[in-house]
C-alpha cells in the first residue's frame, strides 16, 4: 500500500466520503430511500466553502484583480514586499504602482517577482541589467516619493493573481477537514427525519404497563462531536481551540500570530 500526504481531489467522491468518513451508517431521505450521491457531493461543495470561511484559506482556485496594497517605504526598500491577503498563491500575472487618479506609474516585469505561494508573499527582484529600473523608474518620476521623504500612500500597488492549491495535490489535511465538515452538515440535516421532530422521549401506559422510548438528539450527536473535536470547534460559531484541524491549516499557511505580554 503507498500512503501520501496529498491528495487528487478527483477521489474525493460521494464514494469516498462514505466509505472513510459515513462507516457503517446507511443514510436513507425522508421517503425512505438511500440518498443519492447527489446529495454528499453538494455537501462536499459546502463544505470547501466553509472550510475557507473559517481557516482564511484559499482552497478552491480564486482569481483576484487589482488588489490594492499600500506604499511604505520600509517595505518597498526590501525589494518590493507585499503580503497578499489570499493564501495560498498559485501564481502573480502583474504587479502594478498605480496613482490614486488610476494612472499607471510602472508595470514590473513578471520574471521580477519572487512568490513565496504557501504564504502568499512575493519580492520585486530586479533581474540582470534592468536595476536602473526600479532606482530611476519611467520618466524619472517614481522614486521621487522616496527621495522626497514620502514614505507612505495608499493604495499604490495593484496585483493581479490566483489563489488555491494544486487540485491534484492537496494536502490530506484539508481533504479530512473538509470531509468532516461535510458530515457535519449532513448527519445533522438527517437527524430531524430520524425522530418525531422536537421529540426527546415518549411513554406509553396501557391498564397499569407503561413502555418509555428515549432518543438521542441530534440522531447521530456521537459521529458529530467527535467530528467537531477533529476539527476544533468549540461548539461557537467561528470559534476553535488549537488543537484541531482547522487551526493546524491556518498554522501551515497563515503562520502563528505573536502577542507580548
Amino acid at each position: 500500500m503507498v500512503f501520501s500526504s496529498t491528495v487528487d481531489l478527483t477521489y474525493l467522491t460521494a464514494t469516498y466520503l462514505k466509505d472513510m468518513y459515513l462507516i457503517g451508517l446507511t443514510l436513507l431521505g425522508a421517503d425512505g430511500q438511500e440518498l443519492p450521491d447527489s446529495v454528499f457531493l453538494a455537501h462536499i461543495d459546502q463544505a470547501f466553502g466553509k472550510l475557507e470561511q473559517l481557516t482564511n484559506v484559499d482552497v478552491l482556485s480564486h482569481a483576484y484583480t487589482a488588489e490594492t496594497h499600500d506604499y511604505h517605504v520600509s517595505d518597498y526598500m526590501k525589494y518590493g514586499f507585499l503580503q497578499l491577503f489570499h493564501v495560498p498563491v498559485q501564481s502573480v500575472s502583474e504587479v502594478r504602482a498605480v496613482y490614486p487618479a488610476g494612472q499607471t506609474i510602472q508595470t514590473f516585469p513578471t520574471e521580477w517577482i519572487r512568490l513565496n505561494g504557501n504564504h502568499g508573499q512575493i519580492h520585486l527582484v530586479p533581474t540582470s541589467g534592468t536595476l536602473s529600473q526600479v532606482i530611476i523608474g519611467q520618466g524619472a518620476d517614481y522614486l521621487p516619493l522616496i527621495y522626497s521623504g514620502l514614505g507612505y500612500l495608499p493604495a499604490l500597488w495593484e496585483v493581479d493573481y490566483i489563489s488555491g492549491i494544486d487540485p491534484t495535490k492537496v494536502p490530506a489535511v484539508i481533504v479530512e477537514a473538509v470531509c468532516k465538515i461535510a458530515c457535519i452538515e449532513l448527519l445533522q440535516k438527517l437527524s430531524d427525519t430520524i425522530t418525531p421532530l422536537g421529540v426527546q422521549s415518549q411513554s406509553l401506559s396501557v391498564d397499569g404497563l407503561s413502555q418509555s422510548k428515549g432518543y438521542m438528539v441530534p440522531a447521530f450527536k456521537g459521529r458529530i462531536d467527535a467530528y467537531k473535536g477533529d476539527l476544533g470547534l468549540s461548539g461557537q460559531p467561528g470559534q476553535d481551540n488549537a488543537g484541531g484541524l482547522l487551526a493546524q491549516i491556518r498554522r501551515d499557511y497563515l503562520g502563528i500570530n505573536l502577542a507580548s505580554l
